[in-house]
C-alpha cells in the first residue's frame, strides 16, 4: 500500500469519520469557518481537505451511505489499514530519565519471500531509534514492546520476530555512548 502525500489531512479525515455529523456538515456548508477551526484547518487548506476526502471515497478507503437524506461515513477495511499505516509512521519511543540497566532486543528471521516486509520492518526499527547490532538483531535501552508489537502486527510478521530483555550486552560501553546513557 502506497502512503498518500497528504498524510496529515488524511489522518484527520479518518479520525473524524467516527463523528458522523462533522464531515457532511462541512461538505454541505463549505463556508463554515467555525468547523474548520475545530478541525485545525486554515481557510487555504479547505480545498486540500475536500480533494483528499473525495479521493478517499473514490479509492474505497471511506464509504458514503445516505439514509433518510443524511450522509453517513464508514471506514472500509482498506481505510483501516491506511489509518494503521499512518499511525505506525507516528510511533515514537520515549527516552526515560533513568535507565533500568536492561537492554530490549528484537531479532528476526524473515524469509526472502517477504523481503519487502522485512525491509519495511528494518526501516521502522531504525526510524524509532533502535540500534542495529547485526543484520537481524536490534537493541534499545528502554521499554519498547508495544511499539514493536504494533509494527509487527501491521506487517503481519508475528511468526518471524522475537522480542526480549537481557541484563548485559557486549560491547555495552559502545551502546551506552550511542544512546547517551550515564550509568
Amino acid at each position: 500500500m502506497r502512503l498518500p502525500r497528504n498524510k496529515k489531512v488524511i489522518a484527520r479525515i479518518l479520525l473524524l469519520v467516527g463523528v458522523t455529523i462533522a464531515i457532511p456538515c462541512i461538505i454541505a456548508a463549505p463556508n463554515s469557518i467555525r468547523i474548520l477551526k475545530i478541525l485545525k484547518f486554515r481557510n487555504n487548506e479547505w480545498q486540500k481537505f475536500l480533494r483528499s476526502y473525495k479521493n478517499l471515497i473514490r479509492h474505497g478507503y471511506l464509504r458514503e451511505r445516505v439514509v433518510n437524506g443524511e450522509t453517513y461515513l464508514t471506514i472500509s477495511k482498506e481505510g483501516e489499514r491506511l489509518k494503521q499505516l499512518i499511525d505506525i509512521d507516528n510511533i515514537k519511543l520515549k527516552r526515560q530519565t533513568k535507565w533500568d540497566g536492561k537492554w530490549r532486543f528484537v531479532t528476526f528471521d524473515i524469509s526472502e519471500r517477504f523481503a519487502g516486509r522485512r525491509r519495511m520492518f528494518q526501516y521502522h526499527l531504525m526510524r524509532i531509534g533502535m540500534k542495529k547490532m547485526q543484520k537481524s538483531f536490534y537493541v534499545y535501552p528502554y521499554e519498547c514492546r508495544l511499539a514493536i508489537e504494533t509494527i509487527v502486527a501491521f506487517l503481519k510478521l508475528e511468526n518471524f520476530v522475537s522480542y526480549g530483555t537481557i541484563n548485559s550486552l557486549d560491547p555495552e560501553q559502545h551502546l551506552l555512548d550511542y544512546f547517551d546513557i550515564k550509568y
